[in-house]
């Protein structure tokens, strides 16, 4: 297979939506109600970290349960599908792209079994509703990479990473942002 990359179209993004995703601060948290177009632009926008990354690089999503990844799978899919260079691995819900690039769609609820690959980009679907290890579990996937994350959700309680780290953003703190 070649790793020549090929020209598709992705869906556009609103101005606030690609505000949001693409963000160039490492940890983006994003805030906000049901049916805003927050799963729609990190699909897009990690399709985009996904085509810029290196070869053989890993990226994931990652949902609280694996249906809600599920969910995002089939909708990365039927962007991708038909797109030269791109293949499913569907009983590993993994799409992958040129250049061997991986994009794989997790579950959440056994934070240990999120160590141990090195992660070149990471969404985390609904993180209010995720455990703290989890977060900290993909977290530490991304450090050797520097790879950015995106962590969308609802405000969902106080004692949560997302929220938490929200509010790191909110207040300027460096590396995060808040939309």
């Amino acid at each position: 297979m070649s790793d020549a990359l090929v020209p598709f179209n992705l869906p556009p993004l609103y101005r606030a939506q690609r505000a949001a995703v693409c963000d160039p601060r490492r940890i983006v948290c994003i805030e906000s109600t049901t049916k805003a177009g927050k799963t729609l632009g990190c699909i897009v926008w990690q399709i985009g970290q996904m085509m810029r990354g290196p070869a053989d690089a890993e990226h994931w999503w990652v949902a609280p349960v694996f249906s809600q990844s599920e969910m995002a799978y089939r909708e990365a899919w039927k962007m991708l599908r038909g797109v030269p260079g791109f293949r499913q691995l569907l009983s590993e819900r993994t799409i992958i792209g040129p250049g061997d690039r991986r994009w794989s769609f997790r579950s959440a609820d056994k934070p240990d079994n999120l160590y141990g690959s090195a992660v070149s980009s990471a969404v985390l679907d609904e993180a209010s509703r995720m455990k703290d290890d989890a977060v900290d579990a993909v977290y530490s996937t991304t450090t050797v990479t520097r790879g950015p994350m995106r962590l969308i959700g609802n405000v969902r309680g106080r004692s949560n990473r997302h929220y938490q780290w929200s509010r790191r953003g909110e207040s300027g703190e460096a590396g995060f942002a808040y939309h």
